[in-house]
């Protein structure tokens, strides 16, 4: 939260806006998803999904140098 000022050097007070938009945003769009994963396929299997595509992600960001 305190880098989000940075992102946006001309307006720091809207900087903190995108980074929890975009957790409001996938909390929306996921937890639907989940459940519905769940109730198809189980909860390890659910959750190992969703664990394996946020490891594929930060490898893929640290590649590019997007985490610190």
């Amino acid at each position: 939260m305190v880098r989000s000022t940075q992102i946006i050097s001309k307006a720091p007070a809207f900087g903190p806006v995108l980074p929890l938009l975009a957790t409001s945003i996938g909390q929306v769009a996921g937890s639907p998803l989940a459940g519905r994963l769940v109730g198809a396929e189980g909860h390890v299997a659910t959750f190992m999904l969703f664990a394996s595509r946020r490891r594929a992600w930060g490898v893929v960001a640290e590649g590019e140098g997007q985490c610190r």
